[in-house]
C-alpha cells in the first residue's frame, strides 16, 4: 500500500543522499603493522619492487610495470586479478610517492579506487612496516559498506603481511 511506497521512497532518497554527500578524507579501509627481522633497506627494496606485490598480497595474479622507466613517482603498473567466471581482469596503477627507504604509495583505477601506502620505520632495533589501504571513494554510501570491506581486506592484508615475512625470512642472507 501507500506506507510501503513511502518507505521505499524514503529508502531511495536516503541512498541517493548518501551517494552524493562526500567525506573530506579518503576513508581508510584497513591499516596493519608487522615487525620484520630485516633492516629497512632490505624491506624497502622488496616492497618497492612492485613486481613482488603479487607474490605476497592475496588475490593478485601479477603486478607488472608497463615500461622500463626507473621506479619513481608516476610509474605505471598493470595489476592482474583472477575473477571467478570472468578470468583475468586488469587495473592500471600509478606510483604516487616513492621515498627511499621510508615510504611508497600507489593508487589503482579499480572501481574501489584503492590507494596503498607502505611505510617503514626502524624502532628499537626492529623494522616496522605499516600497510594502509584507503579508497578515493568519498561518498557516505561507500562509507556505509566499509565495515564489510574492512573485514575482508583486513584479513587479506594480515595474510599478505605474514606471507611477506616468510618470503623475506627465506631470502635473508642471499
Amino acid at each position: 500500500g501507500m506506507s510501503a511506497k513511502l518507505i521505499c521512497g524514503v529508502g531511495v532518497l536516503v541512498v541517493a543522499v548518501l551517494a552524493v554527500l562526500e567525506m573530506t578524507d579518503d576513508p581508510i579501509i584497513t591499516s596493519k603493522r608487522i615487525v620484520l627481522n630485516q633492516n629497512k633497506i632490505e624491506v624497502f627494496r622488496f616492497i618497492s619492487d612492485l613486481r613482488n606485490y603479487a607474490m605476497w598480497y592475496p588475490g593478485l595474479s601479477s603486478f607488472q610495470p608497463v615500461d622500463a622507466k626507473a621506479m619513481g613517482i608516476g610509474k605505471h603498473f598493470i595489476e592482474t586479478i583472477q575473477l571467478p567466471l570472468i578470468g583475468d581482469w586488469n587495473y592500471d596503477n600509478i606510483v604516487l610517492n616513492y621515498e627511499l627507504p621510508n615510504h611508497i604509495s600507489f593508487m589503482s583505477d579499480s572501481w574501489l579506487k584503492f590507494v596503498v601506502k607502505m611505510s617503514i620505520v626502524r624502532d628499537n632495533g626492529k623494522t616496522k612496516l605499516t600497510y594502509q589501504l584507503s579508497s578515493r571513494h568519498r561518498s557516505y554510501l561507500f562509507y556505509v559498506t566499509m565495515p564489510v570491506m574492512s573485514f575482508i581486506y583486513g584479513q587479506k592484508t594480515t595474510q599478505g603481511l605474514i606471507t611477506m615475512r616468510s618470503i623475506l625470512s627465506a631470502t635473508q642472507g642471499n
